[in-house]
């Protein structure tokens, strides 16, 4: 398996395995996980990206989902069980984007959900190398439920330097005190508005709910009750020491990169820099107008662009922001915004 992985510079993986529709790793993973772990141990200069693939059972996105994290599996077993050093594995997931056989049948569908563990001691790209320059990212997703809010909805939870983050986009429907949080879907009904309201991006809860999480209007951030007990909408000193970490003492300029979720079934392409290396997964849920009309999503389960809420105030009517393109690496902070515009929020731990 070695001489495979050095010679291809791959090796394609049937023999770890996951519950259904799980990334919990089944036992009889073990014997392939302790190979893979000794190749590690053989060379301490060798350096993996793990792959998670599954069949095109199911939608797209369910299907991203779920590989991602059984990379991020994969790599948490061989880092806590037999001691690899998680720097030197990277994780990713392709869903079902990149089959090795047409999904036609039972046996097609099983050769193409599998792991690929690839070689990239000699081929990390240009934005990757950069990041080796920043200090280490202690980035450790949990799995679903390691929080949730007051609307019983769970999130991963993710670590990064000496802040912890929800790893997904907030979509509670009620304010921590259990009041209910108004839903404004009327283009005109949002644009009058001046007290909390949320709604769903395009109005359409069922499609992109989990995906997208709500989008808020800053009243419903300002009174303080958003996040659930023990965590806060995050400042531009939160949002500031998040990019200090990440930018390191090398200048790193691929902030947004290191923060992005990698390829193109959210992000509209190029999805410039995307590496996640972090965890943090950041989507691109859009906004919504103080006009009430939806924009910076492209119709359908596209986005070239992620919004989210500082709590600051920077003038009578305006409020602070941070937010990352489809085009660019980078991560931008804003003021002034609209109170009355729609975007998404990432809680951040007390």
């Amino acid at each position: 398996m070695r001489n495979k992985l050095l010679k291809d510079g791959k090796i394609i993986s049937y023999g770890i395995h996951f519950d259904v529709n799980s990334d919990k790793l089944k036992p009889e993973s073990y014997s392939t996980l302790k190979v893979i772990a000794d190749i590690l141990k053989e060379d301490p200069s060798l350096k993996l990206q793990v792959v998670g693939h599954t069949d095109s059972d199911g939608d797209n996105a369910s299907n991203l989902d779920l590989s991602k994290r059984r990379g991020a599996s994969v790599k948490n077993e061989l880092v806590s069980k037999f001691g690899v050093d998680a720097a030197r594995l990277y994780t990713d997931g392709k869903g079902g984007s990149e089959p090795i056989a047409e999904n036609n049948s039972s046996v097609n569908k099983a050769k193409n959900r599998r792991v690929e563990f690839i070689n990239i001691k000699d081929k990390l790209s240009a934005t990757v190398a950069a990041a080796a320059a920043v200090p280490a990212i202690a980035s450790t997703a949990k799995t679903s439920g390691g929080l949730t809010d007051i609307a019983g909805n769970g999130y991963k939870i993710v670590t990064i330097g000496n802040q912890t983050w929800m790893a997904e986009n907030l979509k509670t429907t009620k304010f921590k005190d259990n009041t209910p949080i108004p839903l404004v879907a009327d283009s005109a009904a949002w644009a009058q508005t001046e007290t909390p309201a949320y709604c769903w991006l395009l109005n359409n809860e069922e499609k992109y709910k989990n995906t997208y999480g709500a989008l808020y209007n800053w009243h419903a951030v300002g009174p303080g009750k958003l996040c659930p007990y023990g965590w806060h909408v995050p400042n531009n000193e939160d949002w500031g020491e998040l990019e200090s970490f990440l930018t390191g003492n090398e200048g790193n300029n691929n902030v947004g990169g290191m923060l992005k979720e990698t390829g193109t079934v959210h992000w509209a392409s190029p999805n410039e820099g995307a590496t996640n290396e972090t965890g943090f997964t950041a989507l691109p849920g859009g906004a919504r107008g103080d006009d009430g009309s939806f924009n910076e999503f492209v119709l359908g389960n596209v986005g070239n662009k992620g919004n989210w809420w500082s709590s600051a105030i920077i003038e009578d009517n305006g409020s602070s922001w941070v937010s990352m393109s489809d085009n660019s690496g980078g991560f931008g902070q804003g003021g002034g915004t609209s109170r009355g515009y729609g975007i998404s929020v990432r809680c951040v731990k007390d």
